[in-house]
């Protein structure tokens, strides 16, 4: 059987569960780690950087609290590429299927109690992991085309200029021969009309012009005229290239697509808050997206790269200052105003949040034109 060499973690609070699952998969992968220390979690996944994280926890919430965990006290978990496979129970596989749903997670597996389908485990492990080999072929594909239209522009500068160069060349060859003939005729007209009868006297000016008239065809102009010759064909041959190089390129322009909306995250684990937000910026040319946990609004910070985020102070799984903190954390998560939402001023969570990076507050209940002037603060 063929065995793959992709890092898989095990994660989970139990060392005989996770070791079981070790065990069913290691006829099939080579790098196995297991991970079942609380202390050690953070420590383990930066360690062994696994594709694909399998979460072997009894129980939906231990593991959503693993994973939450891991990517606030971890900075590389969050930019690290990976798979999650929640293994659940059959109480937990709706509210699994749902958090998939919402890329929360990657995928999930009906696996407690053991079933006889021994080969599923293996068989989505599998499928995660191909998943990254083809994540990974396309971020090299797209690093390749980066660096093929990188080549391209400087080949294109370069047959620019040697297009300049021989178009130089040939008029500075024609220049050479406009000069070089003026300069004989002046001679010759020297020496016929007597200027030069000091140095030399001419007995017979019709075979003097004669003798010019062959120095420039012969003498001269023949020279010159190969030498416009050999640049002729470099010539030719850099039109050449740039003409396939012109025909590599896509004969139509992708359409440009129209300007799209700011979109606005809002973290907030009540849903009446949603409904009431939505209604108030529906007069605004923006996107609202709504987040009820930590676990939701790190999803869809990832997915809908908003720009501006409106953070409710109290969450159920996590707090908004340590959501904040995270999420400045992320790739271009700095970038991002965030506003704090609180039902009241408290001095404390004011100077944390500002120390997590918040850059304003808004304090419930709120009304249309304040939400307006704070959102147009920093949309623009």
């Amino acid at each position: 059987m063929t065995s793959y060499a992709a890092p898989i973690l095990v994660a989970g609070d139990s060392t005989a569960d996770a070791d079981l699952v070790r065990k069913l998969l290691a006829h099939v992968f080579t790098r196995l780690a297991v991970s079942t220390a609380s202390e050690d979690y953070v420590a383990d996944f930066e360690r062994h950087l696994p594709e694909v994280l399998i979460l072997a926890f009894n129980g939906l919430e231990k593991a959503r609290g693993y994973y939450m965990g891991l990517c606030r006290l971890s900075k590389i978990a969050a930019n690290h590429p990976h798979r999650t496979l929640i293994l659940c129970n059959k109480t937990d596989a709706k509210t699994a299927y749902e958090l998939c749903c919402l890329e929360h997670f990657d995928d999930y597996l009906l696996f407690w109690p053991m079933t006889l389908d021994g080969a599923r485990l293996p068989m989505s492990v599998l499928l995660a992991a191909r998943a990254m080999q083809a994540q990974r072929e396309q971020t090299q594909l797209a690093a390749y085309v980066r660096q093929v239209k990188h080549l391209q522009a400087q080949l294109d500068l370069q047959l620019t200029q040697g297009l300049q160069h021989t178009a130089r060349a040939q008029a500075s060859l024609m220049q050479a021969e406009v000069g070089v003939g003026d300069a004989m005729s002046d001679f010759a007209q020297a020496m016929l009309s007597g200027e030069m009868k000091a140095a030399v006297t001419v007995q017979d000016p019709e075979l003097l012009r004669q003798a010019f008239t062959e120095l420039m065809a012969v003498g001269l102009g023949v020279p010159l005229q190969q030498a416009r010759g050999v640049l002729l064909p470099v010539d030719d041959w850099l039109d050449g290239v740039k003409s396939t190089i012109e025909q590599l390129r896509p004969s139509d322009s992708p359409p440009t697509p129209p300007p799209a909306r700011p979109t606005i995250l809002l973290v907030d684990d009540d849903g009446f808050q949603h409904k009431l937000v939505s209604h108030l910026l529906a007069d605004l040319n923006c996107e609202l997206a709504c987040a009820s946990s930590g676990i939701e609004a790190i999803a869809l910070f990832k997915q809908k790269q908003p720009c501006l985020v409106l953070m409710d102070v109290m969450m159920p799984d996590i707090t908004g200052i340590d959501l904040t903190r995270y999420l400045k954390s992320m790739p271009n998560g700095a970038a991002v105003p965030i506003v704090m939402v609180t039902g009241n001023s408290d001095k404390e969570i004011l100077a944390q949040s500002l120390q997590a990076g918040a850059a304003d507050f808004l304090v419930k209940p709120f009304k249309r034109v304040v939400l307006h002037k704070k959102v147009l603060r920093f949309l623009g």
